[in-house]
């Protein structure tokens, strides 16, 4: 599933951003040993460190139609590239 959701980089700059945490069906996971692993979303855990990893077709729903996505050489994937355009739509003027 990895190569349909965001980056665990691109899902920490998401939550502090302010990206809603519960609408995605998966989450990036911390270990207790500090290491993080994509796994689906569990609402009722409220202990464990989570990240939303939106998935491409998620962030698609979320940006207004008609806008086009590209990736570089920077971005890991094309969810990545649709969540830089979701940070840009929403940044704090």
């Amino acid at each position: 599933m990895k190569p349909h959701c965001v980056s665990l980089e691109m899902a920490k700059r998401l939550k502090d951003a302010g990206f809603p945490q519960d609408q995605s069906y998966f989450c990036w996971y911390r270990l207790h040993t500090g290491k993080y692993f994509l796994w689906n979303r569990d609402e009722d855990d409220k202990v464990n460190t989570c990240y939303a990893a939106p998935t491409v077709g998620e962030l698609g729903e979320m940006l207004p139609h008609l806008v086009y996505t590209y990736t570089t050489e920077d971005m890991r994937n094309e969810a990545d590239a649709r969540a830089e355009m979701w940070l840009y739509l929403n940044k704090e003027e």
